[in-house]
């Protein structure tokens, strides 16, 4: 039974909120049964993300008016300033009954006196006077105070959250250069958590000075002013070190922010290329990077986990060091020490030390580090903006309910037609001829953040309705013009856009979700605009193929799809939403080239027809069916020493007229036009063909019920209790089964030593205020019991500094290599592994979750070790006074624990709960920067936004439920400790006469210093339990399945099987054979096979093209060959099978130039050459065969330049050639090409060929085009439809059969003369 919907926190009554009763239907439900997200109750309406964050954002807007550098701190407090004046009020009155506790503590002391007069009814009511005390210092603090601040804590992070999100998506492109996504995803995780963190300890310090008034005047009325004011300065000589431990905090913290940034970000990089760095081999390469990092960012944190700890310790020092001192000023001043003002003070040293010690000392720690957040958001929140993007406060256009159901894919009235304005329009144009103008560019320039221009004088009309074809070179500026006219980069001149603008991406942006979600984009749904945006982008056949049609989820960055499928629903976006004006970046190139022709006949002249189209392109096939063309060129612009490279429009006219000029087409691949030839009947049924025998198929799928669709991928999590095993798993990672008991005795030894050195004290002073006024031999015994009380101290609080170190240092290793092992399990996956999971969910655990338990775990572990052994003693110490109180203590015991339990049974499912609802928040932070352009194209910010505060508010309504299900814990508990504690009192006043003053006095200190101490010590053991599932979740990844080995285990075991199937005529000399191989994606008996029975056995050295539609499985061939997916039937190189090579043998022995261009932030060099294997020379060789020698030369640094984050500062075409160059440093038998010139210019193309038939003359290369030129001069061609092999022979033979596939490919690409021409020739060179 679900719980009844309806936040009960909202309507609860003064006793209800004070108890935390109104959370008592959850926990009853967890104890029932295991508790799931439907369990958890809605938001509170005031914490809702974009109310909080509006609220902030507009404190933060007019502080940006008011000064040029606002401060994020005074937003912060001007914010919150009511409700602050509120906590100081609650936590001062709260303070001074705490601090009047140990007088009420010492008067009862005193009835254990002989020498002080007290009846039993005194005793008694002072003891009912501390009873009462207790109470109402417990309802004060726990609802009034600690509760409302975690609750400050999460509104003030849940809006700066929201805040970073909203800068996320206004910043500029050079801004993002600038900071990674790890950056900003630490910022809202990291970062965002500390400011959390310190709000507890604020309470601390609004209520610090009363704390020090009152414990001063109760202090003096007691033990004089000589010892008060040694107690404070004792206690304050602590203050120094811990400011300056703080300050050593601060500068550790500044030292492994950015290493964790960067962590984070080589993380994100890893996963979202994992599918290259497999073919490369580079796991262990960025297993060592990620390493490296972690090992120098561990080691900062380490040392600051340290200083927190020392911070903790001191609190168990303080009390030592001051009795001391107390006990050695009395004794030079030769008062009397009576035992009553050993208890008195060992109590006020108490509620003074753990004001001080922990909560203070604990803020200096942490104040340094949130310092360092705010200074680092701050930083972000200044960043440098999208100037058109609106700035008002972040109102949410969608509501939670809107986005929860998706009515944005319906014409709700709720929700704001998108598509009815759009942030690009520019001024009204003023003359008659800007009136007939889209797009008006007069002497503009622009740049990617940098202070040269990227683009320079460029002049440009784009009339309305107008077809504009943009062309020239890689890393010409092409790209740079159309981001320039989104507005995306900081410009000069003169820039006017009439209309919405829509936009095809090169790099095609596919987020998380159903084909028909990545089309719309939140539109709202028209089924017939959505059915030709899909017949017209030619997607009608792969939607047959696909089990679910349009509703087929894509997965993360549509890893489901192939890199053609991608490219078209990518564009299929881009025209859904019929914009007047129309940005298509090179999408043409992911596809072959019967697709291509269909997209510009169909989608891009018929279905575009009359609106404003800007094409960049390199299939210059087309450009006889423009209405204009701009030619772009590159030029060095040199000023001063320095030469930059930047891009310019060189010619502008249409195809005829670039003729007359004498502008050479032939450089650009522009050949008489053919006539245009019919497709055949057979192309249609082979390759998918017929639209409208599609379409019924089509509209098929459109039935599909919503309850009937594929679900998107949920995370796992484990139920129930955490395994106590699990502690001793984690702990055992650092030194083996040594580190538990190690950790055991290194705990246990300080706190026994501190019992025993303070029982001796008290011994020793009430033996020495009876021998007051003995002989001189009772002196010399006096100064040999103090020498021995100084050394048992001294020894005390060198164990308790050992104990820090030692637990530090286990711990801290145990994480370390926690890290590690999960990082090589997560590299060591099958590729199937990050096809069915979220990168969020990656980099949660790699963010959120390694903090956890890298800084958080650590100390509150720490913290409760030491207070549960601090209470276990005070408890024997109790039962040793009086063993009567051993009867009420087992039942409060077994209370306490069914409490503790009862609770941690539903905490530890929140917290579950909560950690599986932040891996949606980073999917969607990580969508959300990779498609940034996309999304601002689309005018799709605000319902990002909202996206983004839906999922946040997911997350809040788990978080503020777990927060306040601890304080019902600890309500709870608290009350429970006053019985334990009034009890105790009682039982030891009633039996007075059979009880050791001096053990009384000590057990009575003792259990009152339980109170409120108890509560922070299950506190701690709580968030130890809760923290701990952040450890079971890295866990979880250390225990993910492998793929096969690296390394073969014993090669001359197989040796002869190898042999025994392999022809004994071959030769080792590249030859590489298929036998009977099938593959399918889904593990699933009953999936689909993505090849059926493919064979085929190539000759050494032979050049093979591998040809078919868009999604046939050509690039699954290559997924066989390296076994990203383990095939059936038999692969064989040179005569070894692949299954028997390690995987590293296998693919280390295959060069490949992939579809995805794997660039990494690092410099150039590394990027070329991982592991320095090759010098200058060979290097600046490799890029001028790749024609990119010039721009490399003309960059600042050269080699040494620096790549952002997935090549950002590159072109597409500039990346795919440096993984070209990359190849061709290697000197493999094999190489496989997979689309790897599509981005580049026929020009750089038909140079790039050249060099590679240079290069790898002896080598066998299977390559994947679609550009038929680019393999037309192949030794032989492999045509591939619907996972099958159709065809494979030598180009020429094939086009000598009208009836092949292949005849009809190369006519669907207008050249067929001057291909047919090319493949004679390379058929007479083989002969």
């Amino acid at each position: 039974m679900v719980i009844k919907k309806g936040n009960p926190e909202v309507e609860a009554n003064i006793f209800s909120l004070l108890s935390f009763h109104w959370l008592q239907k959850v926990f009853s439900a967890g104890n029932r049964r295991t508790l799931t997200e439907d369990d958890i109750y809605p938001i509170n309406p005031n914490f809702q993300s974009e109310r909080l964050t509006g609220l902030l954002e507009q404190q933060w807007l007019w502080e940006s008016q008011k000064k040029k550098n606002p401060s994020l701190v005074v937003t912060i407090l001007k914010r919150h300033l009511f409700s602050l004046i509120v906590f100081v009020f609650t936590t001062n009155c709260e303070a001074v009954l705490r601090c009047t506790a140990p007088l009420f503590v010492a008067k009862i002391a005193s009835y254990f006196d002989p020498k002080v007069e007290m009846t039993e009814k005194t005793a008694f009511l002072w003891s009912f006077g501390l009873l009462l005390l207790y109470v109402v210092m417990i309802l004060i603090s726990g609802y009034a105070n600690f509760y409302r601040f975690k609750k400050l804590g999460t509104a003030i992070r849940v809006a700066l959250t929201g805040l970073i999100y909203r800068k996320a998506c206004r910043i500029t492109q050079g801004e993002i250069g600038d900071r990674s996504v790890g950056m900003i995803i630490n910022l809202m995780t990291n970062d965002a958590q500390r400011i959390e963190e310190l709000m507890p300890f604020s309470g601390i310090l609004l209520n610090l000075s009363s704390v020090l008034i009152v414990s001063f005047i109760v202090m003096y009325n007691q033990i004089g002013i000589y010892a008060t004011l040694t107690g404070f300065l004792v206690m304050f000589l602590f203050v120094p070190i811990q400011i300056s431990m703080g300050r050593i905090v601060f500068y550790l913290r500044t030292k492994a922010a950015p290493l964790t940034d960067s962590r984070v970000k080589i993380i994100h990089e890893m996963i979202l290329f994992i599918k290259v760095i497999k073919m490369y081999g580079w796991e262990l390469m960025f297993k060592k990077l990620v390493e490296k990092i972690r090992l120098k960012e561990s080691r900062y944190i380490g040392v600051f986990v340290l200083m927190n700890a020392m911070n903790t310790g001191f609190y168990f020092i303080a009390p030592v060091v001051s009795l001391l001192v107390f006990i050695t000023l009395k004794r030079s001043l030769d008062e009397p020490i009576l035992t009553t003002h050993v208890f008195f003070y060992l109590s006020m040293m108490g509620v003074i030390g753990i004001q001080i010690n922990i909560f203070l000392g604990g803020s200096f720690a942490l104040i340094p580090q949130v310092i360092h957040s705010l200074w680092r958001i701050q930083d972000f929140l200044n960043a440098d903006e999208i100037k058109h993007l609106p700035k008002d406060a972040a109102i949410t256009k969608l509501t939670n309910e809107v986005i929860a159901n998706k009515k944005f894919l319906q014409k709700d009235p709720e929700v704001k037609d998108i598509n009815g304005s759009n942030f690009l329009t520019a001024e009204t144009p003023t003359t008659a001829e800007q009136s007939d103008n889209a797009v008006n560019l007069d002497n503009l320039s622009s740049r990617w953040g940098s202070e040269t221009f990227s683009l320079a004088g460029v002049n440009l009309r784009v009339k309305k309705g107008e077809l504009i074809a943009v062309v020239g070179p890689v890393a010409c500026g092409k790209t740079t013009l159309l981001m320039t006219i989104l507005q995306e980069l900081e410009h000069e001149g003169t820039l006017n856009i009439d209309g919405r603008i829509g936009f095809s991406s090169q790099v095609p942006w596919i987020f998380n979700g159903n084909i028909e979600e990545n089309i719309l984009m939140n539109r709202p749904l028209d089924k017939d605009r959505l059915k030709r945006c899909i017949e017209s982008c030619y997607l009608t056949g792969d939607l047959e193929l696909f089990p679910n049609g349009l509703y087929t989820v894509v997965g993360e960055r549509g890893v489901q799809l192939s890199g053609g499928q991608r490219a078209r629903v990518n564009l299929a976006r881009a025209v859904y939403g019929e914009d007047p004006i129309i940005l298509l970046d090179d999408p043409l190139s992911a596809v072959d080239s019967r697709c291509a022709k269909h997209i510009f006949n169909k989608l891009i002249k018929e279905q575009l027809s009359g609106k404003t189209r800007i094409l960049v392109t390199h299939a210059t096939h087309f450009l006889s069916e423009v209405d204009r063309i701009v030619v772009m060129d590159t030029e060095v612009a040199a000023d001063g020493d320095n030469a930059e490279v930047v891009g310019k429009i060189s010619h502008i006219g249409t195809y005829s007229e670039l003729l007359l000029k004498g502008v050479e087409l032939s450089m650009l691949g522009v050949e008489k036009k053919v006539k245009r030839i019919r497709t055949t009947s057979k192309i249609s049924a082979e390759f998918g063909g017929g639209i409208g025998e599609e379409t019924s198929e089509w509209e098929e799928e459109e039935e599909i019920k919503e309850d009937e669709r594929p679900e998107e991928f949920k995370e796992e999590k484990k139920t129930g209790s955490l395994d106590i095993l699990l502690y001793f798993r984690y702990l055992s990672l650092s030194f083996g089964y040594l580190a538990v008991p190690i950790l055991i005795i290194a705990m246990l030894a300080p706190q026994i030593l501190i019992i025993f050195q303070e029982q001796y004290a008290v011994s020793w002073v009430d033996n020495r205020a009876e021998g007051v006024n003995k002989e001189a031999e009772i002196v010399s015994q006096d100064e040999t019991h103090y020498k021995i009380y100084v050394g048992l101290a001294c020894g005390a609080i060198f164990l308790i500094l050992l104990k820090s170190l030692i637990f530090v240092f286990i711990v801290y290793r145990a994480g370390r290599i926690l890290h590690d092992k999960a990082l090589f399990a997560l590299l060591r996956s099958p590729m199937r592994y990050f096809d069915t999971h979220p990168i969020g969910l990656v980099i949660n655990r790699f963010s959120k979750d390694v903090y956890f338990m890298d800084e958080r775990l650590p100390g509150v572990t720490f913290e409760f070790a030491q207070l549960f052994i601090l209470y276990l003693a005070s408890v024997i110490l109790i039962v040793i006074a009086n063993y009567w109180f051993i009867i009420p203590l087992i039942v409060l015991t077994v209370l306490f624990l069914y409490t503790v339990r009862y609770y941690l049974t539903t905490s530890i499912e929140m917290r579950r709960i909560e950690a599986l609802k932040r891996s949606p928040i980073m999917s969607h932070i990580s969508a959300t920067l990779s498609g940034l352009t996309t999304i601002r194209a689309n005018n799709q910010i605000d319902i990002y936004e909202s996206k983004h505060y839906y999922l946040r508010n997911e997350h809040t309504r788990c978080w503020m439920l777990f927060e306040a299900s601890a304080e019902w814990l600890n309500t709870r508990l608290d009350f429970i400790t006053i019985a334990t504690s009034v009890l105790a009192t009682f039982l030891t006043v009633a039996l007075r006469d059979f009880i050791s003053a001096s053990i009384a006095g000590l057990a009575l200190v003792y259990v009152n210093n339980m109170i409120g101490g108890l509560q922070w010590c299950v506190n701690q053991y709580t968030e130890t339990e809760n923290m701990m599932t952040a450890v079971e979740r890295i866990f979880m990844f250390a225990e993910l399945p492998p793929e096969a080995p690296l390394e073969a285990p014993d090669r001359n075991k197989d040796q002869g099987n190898c042999h025994a199937i392999t022809n004994s005529n071959d030769v080792q000399n590249g030859v590489i054979e298929f036998r009977n191989v099938k593959l399918k994606y889904d593990p699933d008996p009953e999936s689909d096979y993505i090849l059926y029975d493919l064979s085929f056995i190539t000759k050494p050295c032979e050049k093979i093209g591998i040809v078919g539609r868009t999604g046939a499985g050509k690039s699954t061939i290559l997924q066989a060959l390296f076994r990203m997916v383990e095939p059936e039937g038999d692969i064989l190189l040179d005569g070894m099978l692949t299954r028997d090579m390690g995987l590293h043998e296998l693919r280390k022995s295959i060069s490949i130039i992939p579809q995805e261009s794997l660039l990494f932030s690092e410099t150039l060099r590394v990027n070329l050459d991982p592991f320095t294997e090759f010098s200058d020379e060979h290097l600046w060789d490799a890029l001028e065969k790749v024609e990119l020698k010039k721009y490399i030369s003309a960059q600042t640094g050269g080699l040494e330049m620096m790549v952002q984050e997935g090549g950002g500062n590159l072109s597409a075409g500039q990346r795919q050639l440096l993984c070209l160059a990359r190849a061709m440093l290697k000197d493999n038998k094999f190489l496989v090409i997979d689309e790897a010139t599509a981005n580049v210019d026929e020009k750089t193309d038909h140079l790039i060929q050249q060099t590679l038939r240079q290069k790898f003359s002896d080598c066998t290369v299977l390559t994947i085009a679609h550009r038929i030129n680019t393999i037309i001069d192949s030794h032989r061609v492999m045509v591939i439809d619907a996972g099958r092999l159709v065809e494979f022979d030598q180009p020429a033979v094939l086009l000598q059969r009208p009836d092949s596939i292949f005849y009809d490919l190369v006519k669907e690409t207008g050249m067929f003369d001057v291909l047919l021409e090319q493949a004679n020739l390379a058929l007479t060179r083989s002969l």
